[in-house]
Formats: structure tokens, C-alpha cells, sequence
């Protein structure tokens, strides 16, 4: 029996930290151009990534995935030490009473993989709901920006292959965040809502 496996899954625990991904997605290099009355660009991605608020629930999600790790490390750990004792003691033990114990740990052991894979779908599932926040508190901030630079249209940036500087409201709309919020709370979702998460997806 190897229970390493199941202890270091804590290792592979997936922090999505959304925040800093976005913050540092990539821009077309600066070129010169003239701009196109009425044609905007925007990067939602970055502007969510590289406001004070982006940045907040970045370093809390951060805080969330190493509390959850920490506990993982340490039922990972306790797993280790409960399959050392009983091999230690296998040559002494009658092969009834070690099959049923072996059975039992492997049955811990089995139930800790799941813990661990629902806390990667919690802290996931927990990203996506703060994003979704800022993404709403963001939204009239564009249109706001968009009416204000007498946008005609407003152009996803990161759907586009380059594009002159002039054209982009990205820093406004982040402006007007930074100055509607800076932090946001921050909560891992229950295990329920994990569950859920993967049932449906699983009924897909």
C-alpha cells in the first residue's frame, strides 16, 4: 500500500489565483497608428488583474489556498504515519487483523483524495464567484467610460492581434474601480457547493 501518493496530493493543490494570471496577460507591443473615432479597446482581464481590488483578492485567495493546504499537509501527514506504524508492525500481526486495518486506511486514505479534490473545485469555484463580482462592479464603469470617449464600439483587446495605445480605455475603466472599491469579501465556498459544482458537471 502507498499512501504517498494520497499525502503529496496536497502538493498538487490547483490555487487559482485568477488575479495574478490576468494581471499579467500579455499586451500587443506599442505601435503608432492613427485612432479610429469611436473604435475603444478593452481588457477586462487586465483591468480586473491589475486594479487594487483585483490585487486584494489575489493575496486572499492566496490565504485560502494555503489554509486549506496546510490542512491537507497535515491529514497527508497523520495518513504517512498510520501506514509507517502498521507496516512496522506487520510481521507480528496475524494477516486478518492486518488485511482489516489496511482496508480501513486505504478507506481514509480514499476519502482524504476527495477532500482534496473538492477543495481544488472550492478555491476554483471561489475564484470564479469573486471575479464575477468585480466583473459586475465593473460593468457601468465601462459604459460609463464608453459613453464619456464616445465609443461607437469597444473591442475585447485580447482578441485582437495589436492596436495603437490611443484606442485603449483599459486604464479609465480601472481608474474608476480602483476608486469604486479596493477589497472585497472573500469566503471559500462549502463543500456543498463543490459537490454541486461537480455533479452537474459530471451530468453534462
Amino acid at each position: 500500500m502507498q499512501l504517498k501518493k494520497f499525502a503529496s496530493a496536497s502538493v498538487a493543490l490547483t490555487a487559482v489565483v485568477a488575479f495574478a494570471a490576468q494581471a499579467s496577460a500579455q499586451t500587443p507591443p506599442p505601435v503608432t497608428g492613427p485612432v479610429l473615432p469611436g473604435v475603444c479597446v478593452f481588457n477586462p482581464q487586465r483591468a480586473i488583474g491589475s486594479s487594487t481590488v483585483g490585487q486584494y483578492l489575489n493575496t486572499r485567495l492566496g490565504e485560502i489556498s494555503a489554509q486549506a493546504k496546510a490542512e491537507l499537509d497535515a491529514d497527508g501527514t497523520s495518513l504517512q504515519t498510520q501506514e509507517k506504524a502498521l507496516e512496522a508492525k506487520h510481521a507480528t500481526m496475524q494477516a486478518a487483523a492486518y488485511q482489516t486495518q489496511r482496508s480501513a486506511l486505504e478507506k481514509t486514505a480514499q476519502g482524504f483524495q476527495r477532500t482534496a479534490q473538492l477543495r481544488n473545485v472550492q478555491i476554483q469555484l471561489t475564484a470564479q464567484q469573486a471575479e464575477k463580482q468585480v466583473a459586475a462592479a465593473m460593468q457601468p464603469i465601462a459604459l460609463q467610460t464608453f459613453q464619456q470617449r464616445g465609443c461607437s464600439v469597444m473591442i475585447d483587446a485580447q482578441a485582437l492581434y495589436v492596436f495603437v495605445p490611443g484606442a485603449d480605455v483599459t486604464d479609465a475603466i480601472i481608474a474608476g474601480l480602483n476608486a469604486k472599491m479596493t477589497s472585497l469579501p472573500m469566503q471559500m465556498v462549502s463543500e456543498q457547493d463543490a459537490i454541486t459544482a461537480v455533479q452537474q458537471q459530471q451530468g453534462r
